[in-house]
């Protein structure tokens, strides 16, 4: 391992942390100015720019010729795969929510459901799992003794990181440490995914899907209350989010073959 690899590790976390800062102070400047469907196609413009901006950062500090060594369907399936937690998390918002609870919805107009709820999460997988995922896991597979352990570690930074950003936000002390725990997990879960496969379209399609169907609850006006409902909202919903984080930490323990053989056979093409 050489020196300038080694440093490749840690430094991969401070520019995340780097794009992190950046686009916070930015999106902050701009919410109060912008509004509707107009406001979520900038929010998305402005994501998608980070995205292009990180992609183009991220092929030149890893020495990435071009973007398909990058974004790549090898070892798509197994990605999937690590997430099949999260694929329960699904049916179990649509039962909650939206058949349990029959929710009275909002008269949302098509251009902001299409905006927020498409365009919008698009955008967010992109540049979330470039940078938090990417930027921040890609030293595990410059390490030369690829352990369980390390894999843990790597998840449990890109948890963290995740989880401060999505709290800095927040508009309360609680809120915030609610945000910091639960997209924490999800953080930690997204990045089980990309270790377990090498894979940052699993991930990207993974965050896609979840934040779509978690989202769209935000555009319900109303629940129907039911004793069922509030153990589900209140109680098993916990419950599934340590599933996710249990079985994301297996993964991270059951190392993949196929990755690893993968991971040797390119580097010895650059030992060549």
């Amino acid at each position: 391992m050489t020196d300038t690899s080694s440093s490749k590790k840690f430094s991969g976390i401070v520019i995340c942390v780097a794009f992190a800062i950046m686009f916070i102070v930015i999106d902050l400047m701009i919410s109060p100015y912008i509004d509707g469907a107009v406001g979520y196609l900038i929010k998305s413009v402005l994501r998608l720019v980070f995205f292009m901006v990180s992609l183009f950062v991220f092929m030149n500090f890893y020495g990435k010729e071009t973007v398909s060594e990058i974004i790549h369907l090898r070892g798509f399936g197994k990605g999937l795969f690590a997430g099949i937690a999260m694929f329960l998390f699904i049916p179990f918002v649509i039962i909650t929510y939206f058949i349990i609870g029959a929710p009275t919805w909002l008269n949302t107009p098509v251009s902001i459901i299409f905006t927020y709820l498409i365009l919008e999460q698009i955008a967010v997988a992109l540049w979330e799992e470039i940078v938090f995922r990417g930027f921040v896991c890609e030293g595990y597979f410059l390490e030369e003794n690829k352990t369980a352990g390390k894999r843990i570690m790597y998840a449990l930074i890109s948890g963290v990181i995740f989880g401060l950003v999505h709290a800095a936000t927040a508009d309360s002390l609680s809120n915030a440490i609610l945000r910091f725990a639960l997209t924490g997990v999800w953080g930690f879960g997204f990045a089980a995914i990309y270790l377990y496969s090498h894979n940052i379209l699993a991930a990207m399609f993974m965050h896609f899907i979840t934040d779509v169907v978690i989202n769209s609850t935000l555009l319900v006006k109303d629940w129907t209350s039911s004793s069922l409902m509030t153990i589900l909202d209140q109680y098993v919903y916990f419950v599934v989010i340590g599933i996710i984080f249990i079985v994301a930490v297996i993964f991270l323990i059951k190392e993949d073959k196929n990755t690893s053989e993968a991971l040797a056979d390119e580097e010895d093409g650059k030992n060549d």
